[in-house]
């Protein structure tokens, strides 16, 4: 009975395979049976129990139901993978990225949440960076395919809809699309010389401010094809250089610091509001560049200053300004964020479990403050080596990395000042 039981869940489960394979972009429910709310919900196994990101993964029990709307299933506690199908006794899945190690596997339908006790799944962790746009080290100006293009002096990125990339060239004064799917680069816009963008949550409007006065601000939206509007000639009473725009918990205001120590905000709506928040916001040494990025589990913004080496908590209001990492001058050793050295952080992002990732210009690294604990450590690149090399993270270079962005399945993207390129560190 055991083996028949066995090849039962084998034949079952080819099944599910097939009909899922075979249209990979619409899956049809399969014949089954419905959830039944009046009965329990049971989770006996699953297979494999191991393997990475997006590995096929069966999860066998009963009561599921057939409306994989209905049901979730979720690794590691709260890592929900991609349903394609189920028959009611066995879900077909994509296995989510999670940390490493032995994680517990949950099925939720409705109100009823259960996991499998017998086993877990052992997720390993693959890491890789490589380079997807312009040519390492060759500056230039070609549109053109991703890596048969040519880019230059990249002080700004950001993730939009489509799998597409905005890349601000500022000293070159221009905005590129680079388009994944297409493998092309493209420029949408010369004559203008921005930084980094705020991007609404739904990756369909990025907004830049002109670095230098008068503060243009520009909207770039997929409804406009990306090129560029303007919706405010300037932005008044703010002088100095803006590298960066942010949204702060909502996308009403759009929110920068100027590099004479001003924090303000503009409504997008009503673009004639302005608000200085802060007239002295952290450091003006150099008059450095910054960059700003909301925290949304300290409920904070971090603003990471160039060459005070180090990164502030600012609040909602702008009025509380703290040291957070760094300030403690040069030095590339890892630990704690109250004992750790920073190196010109530069572009920063924050995942959703609230890690923050900071590309350091100046010593050619990516560092990683994991929350809450506050341990800083060094992911990719090595310290203080200027050069271009692919392959996993603690092998591979990096050369001036500006600005780092975060797509929805949590890989990092990094443009290099120098190097000229656009690198992606897979982290699965």
């Amino acid at each position: 009975m055991k083996g028949m039981r066995s090849l039962g869940f084998a034949v079952v489960a080819v099944g599910l395979l097939a009909a899922a394979c075979n249209d990979s972009e619409s899956y049809s429910t399969p014949a089954g049976t419905p959830y039944d709310p009046s009965k329990p919900v049971e989770f006996y196994t699953f297979e494999p129990d191991s393997g990475g990101m997006r590995t096929k993964c069966i999860i066998k029990g009963s009561n599921f139901g057939t409306d994989i709307e209905n049901i979730k299933v979720l690794f590691n506690g709260d890592r929900e993978a991609r349903i394609i199908s189920s028959n009611g006794n066995m879900i077909y899945c994509l296995v989510p990225k999670q940390a490493g190690g032995n994680n517990k596997v949950s099925v939720v339908v409705g109100e009823d949440t259960v996991t499998c006790n017998d086993k877990t799944f052992a997720y390993s962790v693959k890491e890789l960076v490589t380079t997807v746009a312009g040519k390492n080290g060759v500056e230039g100006d070609e549109d053109g395919t991703l890596l048969g293009s040519t880019l230059r002096w990249m002080c700004g990125i950001a993730l939009v809809d489509g799998n597409n990339i905005l890349t601000s060239e500022r000293f070159a004064w221009k905005i590129r699309m680079i388009s994944l799917d297409d493998n092309a680069v493209t420029t949408l816009a010369t004559g203008i010389s921005v930084g980094k963008p705020a991007v609404t949550k739904d990756r369909k409007t990025a907004y830049y401010i002109r670095y230098a006065s008068p503060h243009t601000v520009y909207q770039l939206s997929q409804e406009n094809l990306w090129l560029p509007r303007v919706i405010a000639e300037d932005i008044p009473n703010f002088y100095g250089n803006i590298q960066c725009a942010a949204f702060g918990p909502d996308e009403e205001w759009l929110y920068f610091r100027d590099n004479t120590g001003k924090f303000g905000r503009i409504n997008i709506e009503n673009t004639s509001i302005v608000e200085i928040l802060n007239e002295n916001c952290g450091s003006t040494i150099n008059a450095t560049d910054n960059h700003i990025v909301w925290h949304p589990q300290m409920n904070c913004f971090l603003m990471s200053e160039e060459f005070p080496h180090g990164i502030y908590k600012i609040s909602l209001d702008g009025k509380t300004v703290e040291e957070y990492v760094g300030f403690k001058g040069l030095g590339g050793q890892d630990g704690f964020r109250d004992e750790v050295p920073m190196v010109s952080p530069m572009g920063m992002a924050v995942d959703r479990d609230g890690n923050i990732y900071v590309a350091q210009c100046q010593c050619h690294t990516i560092r990683k403050i994991s929350y809450p604990s506050g341990l800083v450590t060094t992911i990719a690149g090595s310290y203080g080596v200027n050069d271009n090399v692919d392959g996993t993270p603690y092998l591979s270079r990096f050369s001036a990395p500006w600005d780092i962005a975060i797509d929805e399945e949590e890989n990092f993207y990094i443009c290099q000042f120098w190097g000229a390129s656009i690198r992606k560190l897979a982290i699965e």
